[in-house]
């Protein structure tokens, strides 16, 4: 069994292994980044902790929208790096059976589908 934190990204249904999750914060103020990189839309003070700050709405294909008070970042591993990632909404965690009920989403690495249209990220690395 895999537990999987929920999140949504402009209305799409998500999930990542709970495992990495360190834990969640409201959206806080964004710095924007030195140089640009795929998918970072800023950096964050978390806890003292300067992180960069993943924006899934772009790395997922959706239009980009300034951050709201509303929004959620994910403080979670990505192999040895700590990085923030930027949803729109957690949900709730729930346990299922490792990838049964998946498959893969060929055109972008790291993803999987569920049959019930859940996006899953089961390999942050690769996916960022």
């Amino acid at each position: 069994m895999t537990s999987l934190l929920h999140f949504s990204v402009e209305g799409i249904a998500c999930a990542i292994p709970n495992v990495d999750t360190q834990f969640v914060v409201q959206m806080i103020a964004l710095t924007q980044p030195a140089v640009s990189e795929r998918g970072v839309a800023g950096k964050a003070n978390i806890e003292g902790t300067i992180l960069p700050v993943y924006s899934l709405r772009q790395l997922l294909g959706f239009v980009d929208r300034p951050p709201r008070p509303s929004d959620i970042l994910i403080i979670t591993q990505a192999g040895p790096a700590t990085v923030a990632l930027w949803v729109d909404e957690t949900s709730d965690v729930t346990d299922r059976p490792a990838l049964a009920d998946t498959k893969s989403c060929g055109d972008i690495p790291g993803l999987h589908i569920s049959s019930d249209g859940v996006v899953i990220i089961d390999n942050l690395p690769v996916f960022l």
